[in-house]
């Protein structure tokens, strides 16, 4: 969406009324294009749609950890000898 600067305002002045007016159509046709993007997005919203929020597609994905995967760690064997008891 672009808005209008001063210049392009000033210039769409200076060309007359025709030319304010397609300028102020053509910036709230922007303008409304945008706001039913976001509306479209809310009613994708997890409360009013059948997914759940995680799936509706607005979230960002969760970061995945940095750490690295180690392996399960090997089971120390330890020899323990009972004496009998005299």
């Amino acid at each position: 969406m672009t808005i209008p600067t001063d210049n392009d305002i000033d210039l769409a002045y200076d060309q007359g009324k025709e030319a304010i007016i397609a300028l102020f159509h053509s910036t709230f046709d922007q303008i409304i294009l945008r706001l039913e993007a976001l509306e479209d997005q809310l009613v994708m919203n997890g409360r009013h749609s059948g997914k759940t929020s995680s799936r509706d597609g607005l979230t960002e994905p969760k970061a995945k950890s940095l750490r690295k995967r180690h392996g399960k760690k090997e089971a120390v064997s330890v020899d323990i000898k009972v004496k009998p008891y005299k």
